[in-house]
């Protein structure tokens, strides 16, 4: 198993070598009479601290005077800016869909996937917790959208429930995005 330090440090360098390969469409190119090159990198929330650490790791490395940008915009935004060229990497935490290999191609932009890391959910009950099982359904139930305002107890996720307060811990703008990616 790898620990935190091993794994920031592999990702930076994967993240290190993107870094070092782009550049050479002329769309980072700093204005004339300059060295400095511009490298924008939007997308994924979920990769962002990941890109942030490449990013400092590489300015920090390198003897050329390159201004690295990350943003935050989530992985479809920050594949619609990727796709107008507005940036050089493109953070995701999901493939690249059809819509946007088709915006790409018609704004003549290239990519290649690099896959740097995988995330995933994890689910932790209280041992004080009456619930035994849940099903992928109930936990999609649980975390939609529609569930933040009126699901609070275990029972409206399962009729056969407990009539307890159920508490759910993440970040609010990951809950779409969290039920969609749960697999049965």
């Amino acid at each position: 198993m790898l620990n935190t330090a091993t794994l920031r440090g592999a990702v930076a360098v994967i993240a290190i070598a993107a870094l070092a390969a782009c550049g050479d469409g002329g769309g980072g190119q700093a204005p004339s009479g300059t060295t400095s090159e511009q490298i924008a990198i939007d997308g994924s929330s979920t990769v962002f601290p990941l890109a942030e650490a490449a990013a400092e790791a590489f300015t920090n490395g390198q003897t050329a005077a390159a201004r690295v940008t990350v943003g935050e915009s989530g992985t479809g935004g920050g594949f619609g800016k990727f796709c107008r060229g507005e940036t050089q990497i493109s953070n995701a935490s999901r493939p690249i869909s059809a819509e946007e290999i088709a915006a790409c191609g018609a704004a003549n932009i290239q990519y290649v996937e690099i896959p740097i890391a995988f995330d995933g959910i994890s689910v932790v009950v209280h041992p004080s917790n009456p619930l035994t099982n849940i099903t992928m359904a109930e936990l999609r139930h649980a975390w939609e959208p529609a569930a933040q305002a009126s699901v609070t107890q275990w029972r409206q996720v399962n009729a056969r429930g407990p009539a307890v307060a159920l508490q759910l811990y993440g970040p609010v703008r990951h809950r779409a995005r969290s039920i969609t990616s749960l697999k049965p």
